[in-house]
């Protein structure tokens, strides 16, 4: 029997780590549009009866975020491919894979990010406290001071928190509960989330230094703390049976990734695999010469010559072509000057 169960989750895990190397992002994560505003907060001083009102500007650029907390099936693929020990398992054990990863610090958090970032070709993070926050309420800003802190009526059908029926001792399934307009499971309750943010409590003289955010709360819970405000900070090696994270894609990082992928899909299909050019995050690169995206300005085709110009403000690289290829990269060139406005803007 215990054979029989070892190998039924050796082949779970092996499935979870062909699915990590396809992602699929419209089903894995979700598209939060970007936006602005200006919303009034509580500024306190070190008496911690006295505070001021101030505007905070927020802005944000849009983003995609996972639609679901790692899972110990995910993270467990993870830890199987760097062939790292799981960490310590809380008191129901690692039986359930889609049950929300717990007892990962911040530090384990980033080792994940830095790891799907070279699995998948384009960065992956911890979301910043602000978007974290935006996404929680489906993609806008809540003016906390006009209304207070906002509990939904119906939380129920989207957390699990303390004494609600759904979870006494321990946390649920990643998409046991519903999720909110934007498709996004669990963003209060179930498990604490690691984020990049902080914030000053009246007589906390400590700076942000090794102590980072965490936000949402979890299983343990009570109802009113149901709401996007509920954060602390912890020392970045914290870990805890309640305590997990998501991951974050900015969209622009994303576009940007397509748009590598299908150049250099087409200057395959021209060349094979010794293709004379390679774009690349930082530049273009023919020879022994590069082109920052930054002082990108044209690329241009000779039929004439068979050769292919990319013009920048102090350089320029070049590669050359045959009659064969011709069509290839004529439609290479279109779809790059349609689309190379994702690659030089913000530079």
């Amino acid at each position: 029997m215990k054979q029989r169960v070892y190998l039924i989750v050796s082949a779970l895990l092996f499935s979870s780590n062909i699915r990590a190397q396809q992602l699929n992002i419209s089903k894995d994560f979700a598209l939060v549009q970007g936006g602005s505003d200006t919303i009034p907060a509580l500024v306190f001083h070190e008496d911690p009866s006295e505070y001021h009102e101030q505007l905070l500007v927020y802005q944000l650029s849009s983003f995609y975020i996972s639609r679901t907390c790692v899972s110990v099936n995910e993270y467990a693929a993870f830890c199987k491919k760097l062939q790292k020990k799981m960490p310590p398992p809380p008191a129901w054990g690692w039986g359930d894979l889609k049950k929300p990863m717990v007892n990962v610090s911040y530090l384990d958090a980033l080792e994940y990010c830095h790891f799907l970032t070279d699995l998948w070709g384009v960065p992956v993070r911890l979301a910043a406290e602000a978007e974290w926050v935006y996404a929680s309420f489906g993609g806008r800003f809540v003016n906390h001071l006009a209304g207070g802190y906002v509990v939904l009526a119906d939380i129920d059908k989207y957390a699990a928190y303390q004494k609600n029926g759904n979870a006494a001792d321990r946390p649920v399934c990643v998409t046991c509960k519903q999720p909110n307009t934007l498709g996004i499971y669990d963003m209060w309750g179930n498990v604490w989330e690691w984020v990049d943010g902080w914030f000053h409590m009246p007589g906390d003289t400590a700076v942000a230094g090794n102590r980072k955010m965490i936000i949402g709360g979890s299983f343990r819970s009570p109802r009113e703390d149901m709401h996007s405000e509920n954060k602390l900070m912890q020392q970045q090696e914290y870990r805890a049976d309640d305590l997990g994270f998501r991951v974050v894609i900015a969209k622009q990082d994303w576009d940007r990734k397509l748009f590598l992928d299908k150049i250099n899909g087409q200057i395959k299909k021209a060349y094979g695999e010794n293709a004379p050019v390679y774009f690349a995050a930082d530049g273009i690169s023919a020879g022994d010469k590069t082109i920052s995206w930054s002082d990108f300005t044209d690329m241009k085709v000779d039929n004439a010559l068979k050769k292919v110009t990319v013009t920048g403000k102090n350089a320029s690289v070049e590669w050359h072509y045959n009659t064969a290829q011709y069509n290839r990269i004529k439609q290479m060139q279109a779809d790059f000057m349609k689309d190379v406005e994702v690659m030089v803007s913000n530079q």
